[in-house]
């Protein structure tokens, strides 16, 4: 349908013609018709990287065909396979048009109609040609499509095979497009990326672990994956930005092997490294007898040291530096002869820090921390430790009083 205006101005008068199409869908273009269906008559394509900003814009601008008429336009973007998750993040896509009239840039106006195919990752934004457009006479356009590659947590460009990432972009007036003709070096853009990542994370350092570890801890290079396999299980994680990983995993019997392996973002994967549980070990070792000296009875209560003041307990605790232990002593009876008789029950003490302990009721001796060395002796000063208080009318004189300490040797918390 044509229609004709007739605008006077004093003497002169002119005549515009605007021809309006039909709208109808068109069958898939051939390479003969695509340029026929070109807005541009000359098709420019750039793309830039704004690392700063995260942004990814690809440009689509020239000169307006001259038979440019009322109707629905399309901008058409195709993206590199590197990029195709984009498509799965519209809020994070943007377009906007610019266009010349009568000689003056326009302001950008956002596209609102946007189309992704995800399939084919074509982004494809819908624009018009109002009247006022080719009254005024539009020149010139460009066509802008943002991605905020910042808001999808990426910071650089993605790697290729090539080291560069191909963008095709098309301005087309209203119809249907095949695809594969875009891709053509005459609306194809480029832009210089990295080349893959080959090289895989040495492999971690596995600090030691025992059966009494629930956790696996380490080194390696920052911000990989790491993953744990057992007899038990396979345990995931990942290496913070200082290269260090920690994993929780259940308790492992000594023996079972360990292979622990790095992977980074692009899917390299490190040599494994192998380390074996430890059994742990907390033990101890004190005297086979304490013995007292003999003694003259005062007709006064006496308390009694150790015959040899040097004696000691060893604990030897393989479970690492920090761990923590403690120490118990409790008399199963009253000191007493072989024929029966029987001090007090509180005869026996234990004495530290100015207080005095009955043995028979039980009493922590000693609460340690392993330190670098796995073996430690401990001793007591002058007037601590095991004790007898004897009480003159109790003993009896020219006998052997003895009992058993039972002795404890405890994990703390």
């Amino acid at each position: 349908m044509t229609c004709v205006f007739i605008i006077k101005k004093g003497r002169w008068f002119m005549v515009v013609v605007i021809t309006v199409l039909s709208l109808f869908s068109m069958p898939t273009m051939t390479n003969a018709n695509l340029l026929d269906l070109s807005l541009l008559k000359e098709q420019h394509v750039d793309v830039r990287y704004d690392a700063e900003e995260g942004k990814l814009v690809l440009d689509i601008y020239g000169d307006v065909v001259l038979d440019v008429s009322l109707g629905t336009t399309q901008y058409i973007y195709l993206l590199p396979p590197e990029l195709a998750f984009i498509v799965d993040h519209p809020d994070a896509i943007a377009m906007t048009i610019e266009k010349k009239l009568l000689g003056l840039i326009g302001s950008p106006k956002p596209v609102d109609s946007i189309t992704i195919d995800k399939p084919n990752r074509v982004i494809i934004g819908k624009d018009a040609f109002d009247m006022t457009d080719l009254i005024t006479g539009i020149s010139s356009l460009r066509a802008k499509l943002i991605i905020d590659l910042k808001r999808l947590d990426v910071h650089s460009l993605p790697p290729s095979d090539d080291g560069v990432l191909e963008f095709y972009g098309f301005a087309a007036k209203e119809g249907l497009i095949n695809l594969k003709l875009l891709e053509r070096k005459d609306y194809k853009a480029t832009i210089e990326t990295s080349l893959p990542d080959t090289t895989p994370p040495e492999a971690p350092i596995v600090h030691q672990v025992t059966d009494q570890d629930t956790v696996i801890t380490g080194t390696g290079e920052a911000n990989t994956s790491v993953r744990i396999q057992t007899p038990i299980g396979v345990y995931n994680g990942r290496l913070d930005q200082e290269g260090n990983f920690r994993v929780d995993i259940p308790l492992h019997r000594a023996g079972m092997e360990i292979i622990v392996t790095l992977t980074d973002k692009e899917g390299n994967e490190s040599e494994p490294t192998t380390t074996s549980v430890i059994g742990t070990i907390l033990e101890f070792i004190v005297p086979s007898h304490i013995q007292f000296p003999e003694t003259i009875i005062p007709p006064y209560e006496v308390t009694i040291p150790t015959e040899d003041p040097n004696w000691a307990i060893t604990v030897r605790d393989t479970r690492g530096q920090g761990s923590t232990w403690q120490i118990k002593a409790r008399a199963t009876a009253p000191l007493s002869t072989i024929d029966g008789d029987t001090l007090s029950r509180e005869a026996l003490l234990f004495s530290k820090n100015n207080k005095v302990f009955p043995m028979i009721n039980g009493v922590i001796i000693h609460e340690g921390e392993t330190g670098i060395e796995e073996q430690t002796v401990i001793q007591w000063e002058e007037n601590e430790g095991i004790q007898l208080k004897l009480n003159p009318f109790e003993a009896q004189a020219n006998k052997e009083y003895s009992t058993t300490i039972e002795w404890t040797l405890e994990d703390a918390p």
